[in-house]
């Protein structure tokens, strides 16, 4: 075996049954592994948990007590640990298969009988396990825990609400109101479009040409002042229809006195259930809708599956990667942790670079912004099943 003896699990091949042997292989294996992927996730997570350390800097400098620091620590976590956890799994693949295969403990391996199926076994069923894991934290932990952090800012002071106005994206955060801007200057708005999500599900619908903001946060008032727009309110008799109306002036109260609207759940603050929730009661209003808004919701829907998709990509992610890091791993026949973490790296850049180009097009349903978050897992896994069984037949 290129002058270099079988080390680890494979010396004992010759010693046992078959069925004990395959098990004594999987225990070697996972052992290595979540050896590895442990260390590698308290490495990244840390890194990451770095990101958020101007954040704490300024709760301290604002005088902010221990308690509300802590929470805000820990409500961070989960938004990490989605990121983190992927990476560390690719990682540790990546270090372990390259060991492996550097020391002639793979060649034994198949040598002995054992087919690369059996060998990758537990390393699949690993991988599929965390993104379950992935999935609930993406889908419910994060939303949960998001929620919790607006609320925190919001009782520092630390988060402006007029700031959060942006022109060319969805505003969600003053719930009931769904604001969309099509030129900010500083205080001042054209092309403003508003949909109100009422309590009994109906949806008022506002156009504007232009809009100023009123209040500010320390006031704990906001007031969006419209000019020059229309109106639609669904009628209340039950017909479906909208009975619709222009204005040349038009408020809307963003936050009241108490403070109130900021602190209902915005987009990310909502778990998937509730975010396709959202998009069926819009594609219900579609077919009744004007075509100015029409083209509204069809925005705002191919916003909502951009998002849920990304949430179900950063889970596969696990499956994607291992697929992909284990052929790689193979082949780079290198056992330095500092290989595994470039190459890890440079998929994981890979990987979210377009996630980030989905989210740009997320209001383009043209291009199909959905699909090009889920891409990158496609793409690797192909790649990956295609790569390994190049290795299991060499």
């Amino acid at each position: 075996m290129g002058g270099k003896r079988a080390t680890g699990a494979v010396a004992l091949f010759g010693s046992y049954p078959q069925r004990t042997t395959m098990r004594i292989l999987h225990n070697y294996v996972t052992r290595q592994l979540l050896t590895t992927f442990l260390f590698s996730l308290l490495v990244f997570t840390f890194v990451l948990f770095l990101g958020n350390m101007l954040k704490i800097v300024e709760f301290i400098i604002r005088g902010v007590s221990l308690l509300v620091i802590l929470q805000f620590m820990v409500n961070i976590i989960p938004a990490i640990m989605t990121h983190s956890i992927a990476m560390s799994l690719l990682t540790s693949i990546l270090i372990i298969f390259g060991r492996l295969s550097v020391d002639n403990e793979l060649t034994a391996m198949r040598s002995s009988g054992i087919r690369m199926t059996k060998i990758i076994f537990p390393i699949i069923a690993i991988a599929i396990l965390l993104s379950i894991v992935c999935i609930y934290l993406n889908n419910f932990a994060q939303a949960y825990c998001h929620y919790n952090l607006r609320k925190l800012k919001y009782k520092v002071g630390i988060s402006e609400p007029a700031n959060l106005i942006k022109s060319g994206t969805f505003v969600d955060e003053f719930a009931p109101f769904l604001i969309y801007i099509g030129e900010k200057k500083g205080n001042h708005f054209k092309d403003v479009v508003i949909h109100e999500i009422k309590p009994n599900n109906t949806i008022s619908f506002i156009k504007a040409n232009r809009g100023e903001l009123l209040g500010s946060a320390e006031s704990k008032d906001l007031t969006l002042k419209l000019y020059n727009g229309s109106l639609e309110e669904p009628d209340t008799s039950g017909s479906g229809q909208s009975i619709r109306g222009n204005f040349e002036a038009y408020f809307v109260t963003l936050i009241d006195k108490g403070g109130q609207s900021s602190l209902r759940k915005a987009t990310k603050d909502k778990t998937t259930r509730e975010l396709i929730g959202e998009r069926m009661l819009f594609e219900q209003k579609l077919p009744h809708a004007s075509p100015d808004e029409q083209a509204f919701i069809v925005k705002r829907i191919s916003f909502l599956n951009t998002r849920i998709q990304e949430r179900l990509s950063f889970a596969l992610a696990c499956i994607a990667f291992a697929l992909i890091g284990i052929p790689l791993g193979i082949k780079s026949h290198r056992k330095e942790k500092s290989i595994g973490i470039a190459i890890s790296l440079g998929l994981v850049l890979v990987h979210y670079g377009m996630v980030l180009v989905g989210n740009a097009l997320e209001d383009l349903p043209q291009y199909y912004p959905w699909l090009i978050i889920q891409l990158p897992n496609i793409v690797l896994s192909m790649v990956g099943i295609a790569m390994l069984y190049k290795v299991s037949r060499t």
